[in-house]
């Protein structure tokens, strides 16, 4: 910040014990992050990221039914770590999500318990309909519809 511009960093420049891949992630976030809020504040503000977060990218991570493995380090070798996860509700609606196009998991702290939040792309279909209706639930009126015409 003080430089009033992007450094440039690798993953030679950070000491910690995590694979390559999520070194590089984090860097992206960091540059992310600075390109937002640190010069559309002209400088002034500095994010502080409150909440622990870890994330990996769809390339990283695997998951079936009761477990997701995610790349540690550990002895200084990259190896995957398979933890235990409840994946499974009622209808099973959460492993039919997650046999669509997976995006990247997001691991954080929420109330002393650890929740792994993972991106789902769906497919949308085409309607062939040319009449279109628009619903607004609104806070005083309680609804109103709009029509093409």
């Amino acid at each position: 910040v003080k430089a009033k511009k992007s450094t440039k960093k690798s993953t030679k420049d950070i000491e910690a014990n995590i694979p390559s891949a999520v070194k590089n992630q984090a860097i992206k976030d960091a540059k992310s992050l600075f390109a937002t809020k640190v010069k559309k504040s002209n400088y002034k503000i500095i994010p502080i990221l409150k909440r622990p977060v870890c994330i990996w990218n769809n390339q990283n991570y695997s998951f079936d039914a009761t477990h997701i493995s995610i790349p540690f380090k550990v002895n200084g070798k990259s190896t995957r770590v398979k933890i235990r996860a409840l994946l499974s509700d009622k209808n099973n609606r959460n492993l039919n999500l997650l046999k669509h196009k997976l995006g990247t998991l997001r691991i954080t702290k929420k109330s002393n318990k650890w929740i792994a939040q993972i991106s789902v792309t769906l497919p949308t279909n085409k309607r062939t309909g040319t009449k279109i209706l628009g619903v607004d639930l609104g806070l005083k009126v309680p609804a109103v519809a709009i029509t093409e015409d």
